[in-house]
């Protein structure tokens, strides 16, 4: 893209034909908003008009849903919507202590999305967690050793494998 402004996340649909992104609209506000870019195009489609920062947006495998972020006072909000915008609902919070490291990505199959978020005890610390999306229900994904914290998962295309980083706590 060439837009103005702080554009990030970007994230590529299955099929190959759109990407989803945050951007902060060009203006001098920190906040930034879900976009849907048909590649090969200079239009982005805006998805979400909540004022509160929204970041680390990700097609689902069948590419007919989208979930991101969406930084809520004291918490963050896991929000899942259709590729237009529509059907935008809250399926879990996580906690807002270090929200710039806290990244999505989808399970296998479509049921659920996998957060790094707190684990309770640790500080700061971020381990891995699966979120089912019908009932919010989260249980603990990774298991990191002492001193470690799981972060940034990514689900590969094959819905087989799922990478993410494991770094040293800070």
């Amino acid at each position: 893209t060439s837009l103005p402004g702080d554009e990030v996340d970007p994230n590529v649909s299955p099929d190959g034909k759109h990407v989803v992104y945050a951007w902060n609209g060009g203006g001098p506000k920190l906040d930034h908003d879900i976009y849907v870019l048909p590649l090969g195009t200079h239009e982005p489609v805006r998805i979400s008009t909540d004022p509160a920062d929204e970041f680390s947006p990700v097609w689902s495998p069948d590419g007919k849903q989208i979930a991101y972020l969406r930084a809520a006072g004291t918490g963050i909000h896991v929000v899942v919507a259709g590729p237009d915008g529509n059907n935008a609902r809250v399926v879990a919070t996580g906690s807002a202590q270090s929200a710039q490291k806290k990244r999505l990505s989808w399970a296998p199959g479509a049921r659920a999305v996998i957060l790094g978020d707190d684990a309770p005890g640790r500080g700061d610390a971020l381990t891995l967690y699966r979120i089912q999306l019908d009932t919010g229900e989260r249980s603990r994904f990774s298991r990191e050793p002492a001193g470690h914290e799981d972060l940034s998962p990514t689900l590969s295309p094959d819905q087989r494998y799922l990478a993410f980083v494991r770094a040293a706590a800070t």
